[in-house]
């Protein structure tokens, strides 16, 4: 969580999902740097908060409201968790399209002007295109051998997509017009793994890979110049490395 904290001062993209939120202290915290960001700095418009656990929704709900309670003065804070936190049920993998209808028009209920309307409603299937997040989060949450698949399907359902558009240029040199690429579309998974029993790095890069995504960065935890809190065991610290990955088009 100190990690994605460091990392989301770097952010300046606006929809921002979080695969295996738990207790939602993340989104929370980050709600709350959204919120004393000078005004001259893109801020998140939106932090969904999604977990496969009822009871864990329900938590984060709670914890969210227990953190607006105790800040009252801090109105700048409570008014940036009712615009942009947002928390709901989600199981991972691409088979279940009644929950992947039912995600996307939430978000568009929840967001109207961030996302596309007829990405749950249009009858045409060349006019369907799947909500899609300019950054997704997940924190220790690959736990077991089945579990990178579902995930890697779910990120790659709702990463928007690496892509460049071609420009012709006009040049005085040898060649009279000249091609460039410029960055249309951007987005990244920022994914902290923790090795659990046969669930190693090199299986989760695999898994990734079989998905299409390519490794951006890769950051190792224990050269962060930060105190390991107490909460956090020693060696899980030690182990454990942030992949910033994405898709191209």
């Amino acid at each position: 969580m100190h990690v994605f904290i460091i990392v989301f001062f770097l952010i300046k993209k606006i929809r921002i999902l979080e695969l295996g939120s738990g207790t939602g202290i993340v989104g929370i915290v980050l709600a709350y740097i959204s919120s004393i960001r000078p005004s001259d700095q893109r801020r998140p418009s939106c932090l969904i908060l999604t977990d496969g656990e009822p009871t864990s929704v329900e938590l984060m709900k709670q914890n969210i409201l227990h953190a607006q309670n105790k800040n009252p003065q801090q109105h700048c804070y409570a008014s940036c968790v009712d615009t942009i936190l947002f928390t709901t049920c989600m199981k991972w993998g691409d088979t279940d399209e009644q929950q992947n209808l039912r995600f996307q028009q939430e978000c568009f209920t929840q967001f109207p002007h961030l996302f596309n309307s007829l990405s749950s409603t249009s009858t045409d299937d060349s006019k369907k295109k799947d909500i899609e997040f300019d950054y997704i989060l997940a924190g220790d949450v690959l736990y077991k051998e089945e579990l990178p698949t579902l995930f890697f399907q779910t990120v790659h359902k709702y990463l928007t997509r690496n892509y460049y558009t071609k420009m012709e240029e006009e040049d005085d040199e040898e060649d009279e017009n000249r091609t460039t690429k410029e960055r249309r579309g951007e987005g990244y998974l920022l994914l902290c793994h923790v090795p659990r029993a046969s669930v190693t790095h090199d299986f989760v890069l695999k898994v990734a890979m079989e998905y299409g995504f390519h490794v951006m960065e890769t950051i190792d935890i224990s050269s962060f110049p930060f105190t390991i809190p107490d909460s956090c065991p020693f060696e899980d610290a030690q182990r454990a490395c942030i992949y910033k990955m994405y898709l191209k088009e």
